[in-house]
């Protein structure tokens, strides 16, 4: 069998083999271009979305134990909530609503200086 441009057919049979190595050739960059997108997005944008899901997620577990506690005991229940309010600080909410932190009864709550 010869592989020739005549007008034999030959020419037809080399030019479907480049056709299928140029098919071949930008399906395996398509695939090394979602590969490279999904190391993109595990390393760089998932940490990002992890982060936030991570606050949330802390946030939904402490709503979840303080209605646990309440159920148990509500001093507990009072103890988990400064825990969750313990970022934003103890302080910082007795300053929103302006009472004393030191004279009132928030035993739990941390002595900061103001």
């Amino acid at each position: 069998m010869r592989y020739s441009s005549s007008g034999d057919g030959g020419g037809n049979i080399c030019m479907a083999y480049v056709y299928s190595l140029s098919i071949k050739k930008s399906f395996i960059t398509y695939h090394l271009m979602l590969q490279y997108s999904a190391i993109l997005l595990q390393f760089f944008i998932a940490p990002i979305v992890a982060v936030s899901g991570w606050v949330h997620y802390k946030a939904k577990v402490f709503e979840s134990l303080v209605q646990i506690g309440n159920v148990l005991h509500p001093l507990f229940a009072r103890d988990l909530q400064y825990m969750k309010i313990g970022i934003e600080g103890c302080v910082t909410e007795a300053s929103q609503t302006q009472h004393d932190v030191h004279s009132s009864d928030d035993s739990n709550c941390l002595d900061y200086p103001s």
